[in-house]
């Protein structure tokens, strides 16, 4: 498992990295499409390797923060 220390987003807390193995393989908005099939894959069974996804919201926020973001 991975850890990281959760991100305040609009006052909220937010896991930093999701497991594959916790996406919701339809929330493609939040996690993108490419993270949404792997975690179907895995969820089926198939050979994907563990891997992590940065939630959208926590990326935006991270790109805000640096001064990179809107």
């Amino acid at each position: 498992p991975w850890t990281a220390a959760p991100r305040r987003v609009n006052g909220s807390p937010v896991e930093a990295l999701i497991s594959l193995d916790d996406v919701d393989p339809v929330a493609t908005s939040r996690f993108g499409g490419k993270a949404c099939a792997l975690a179907a894959l895995r969820r089926a069974e198939l050979p994907v390797p563990d891997g992590f996804v940065v939630p959208r919201e926590v990326f935006a926020s991270a790109l805000q923060e640096a001064g990179l973001g809107p």
